[in-house]
């Protein structure tokens, strides 16, 4: 084949309007939105059938809230996108992660809670090298469904800091 046609159905978003690929030629006068026409730039074939094929695409929109992404790819045996050789419809390929937001996020002495036995550190702000407690409120653009892992990650001049498992709480506040 000379040609190829890639349509990312979802998730919705996707946008191949600035996409550059380099060592193929892009038609920019087909190529919008969510459909993306290139070709190798001559009538030579650079699809052959049973043969591994990578096209690296760099300035692309990628889709909205995240999911499974679809593609539906058709190949054509001329730079005009008129004989169609061979198609795959509604393939399911690579994972979109969502949208992670911090709705609030607070760093308390690791005194606040003890506010009779520690009066005047509970009201001061944790201190460098002391323990402290973090609080965060996150909501994710996709569910986590119970089972599935939810990374945290402290960054810091010294490797960043240790978060105590044992004392780490998730609460979901919709329940």
């Amino acid at each position: 084949a000379t040609a190829i046609y890639v349509k990312a159905s979802l998730p919705l978003g996707f946008d191949f309007g600035g996409v550059t690929v380099p060592g193929y030629v892009v038609d920019t006068t087909k190529t919008s939105g969510s459909e993306l026409y290139v070709t190798g730039g001559g009538t030579d074939a650079f699809l052959v059938g049973g043969q591994p094929f990578t096209m690296k695409l760099e300035n692309v929109k990628l889709g909205r809230g995240g999911g499974t992404t679809q593609w539906s790819i058709v190949t054509y045996s001329d730079v005009q996108f008129t004989n169609r050789s061979d198609d795959r419809q509604n393939i399911s390929s690579f994972l979109l992660p969502g949208r992670v937001e911090v709705l609030t996020q607070n760093l308390y002495s690791q005194f606040r809670s003890q506010g009779s036995a520690e009066p005047v550190r509970s009201l001061l702000p944790p201190r460098s090298g002391e323990a402290a407690v973090v609080h965060l409120e996150v909501t994710f653009s996709l569910a986590v469904p119970a089972g599935h892992r939810i990374s945290f990650k402290s960054e810091g001049e010294q490797g960043g800091a240790v978060i105590d498992g044992a004392s780490l709480v998730i609460q979901d506040r919709f329940q």
